[in-house]
């Protein structure tokens, strides 16, 4: 990827650029090749749905869909929350 020619949807803030970097360099390294367009967003849902699965202490939907308006995980392009019917909040 040429430096300075990334762009990701909803984008990326200051605050988060050196975890993108870091992301982006380790998708290289476990893949060999460039990062996919939506690899941020999979990687956030991912990392999302087993936070909520870990604070829910259960891998069973009916125990950790009820949990999932509650967590509000760190992603890297921004804090990741879903509304009570599994909407995505903050457009992010």
């Amino acid at each position: 990827m040429q430096r300075g020619c990334r762009a990701e949807a909803g984008g990326v803030g200051a605050a988060h650029e050196k975890a993108v970097n870091d992301f982006v360099a380790h998708f290289h390294v476990c893949f060999h090749s460039d990062i996919q367009t939506y690899a941020l967003y999979a990687c956030a849902a991912t990392m999302t749905v087993a936070a909520t699965m870990q604070r829910a202490g259960s891998t069973e939907p009916a125990r950790y869909l009820p949990v999932l308006c509650q967590v509000q995980h760190p992603g890297l392009n921004g804090t990741i929350r879903v509304d009570v019917n599994g909407d995505i909040r903050d457009g992010r």
